[in-house]
């Protein structure tokens, strides 16, 4: 896993954690946020700080400085493009049961964290 995908799932782990789950994904998903909560409270300062050393601040937003957008863009992919070993039990598609309604960007977000049946076809 990579920092991006740690970026890309957030929204997503919020929106599902706030679903009425079965008690067994439920459980798998308030230890998965825990764990990428604590590796999101390590690479978020660090974000902000390219910002801040790249950027300026107007009003309330921090803007990347045009003559800056190479080296920040080379500094944020190699951020981002950063591996990551978080050790977690993946969640079963079947787990979720079927009353939960996941929208697909979700999923899509989700897939590194989620597995499903073997004899399931594709």
């Amino acid at each position: 896993m990579k920092v991006l995908d740690l970026y890309n799932a957030k929204d997503s782990l919020e929106r599902i954690s706030k679903l009425d789950l079965p008690i067994r994904a439920a459980f798998k998903m308030v230890r998965l946020i825990e764990k990428l909560n604590k590796e999101f409270a390590v690479v978020e300062p660090l974000r902000q700080k390219l910002f801040e050393k790249y950027g300026e601040k107007i009003e309330d937003v921090i803007k990347i400085k045009d003559e800056n957008k190479l080296a920040f863009q080379a500094e944020w992919e190699e951020l981002v493009f950063t591996e990551l070993n978080i050790d977690f039990i993946p969640i079963k598609i079947e787990e979720l049961g079927t009353e939960v309604k996941i929208q697909p960007i979700d999923l899509m977000n989700l897939q590194l964290f989620m597995e499903r049946e073997l004899d399931e076809p594709d």
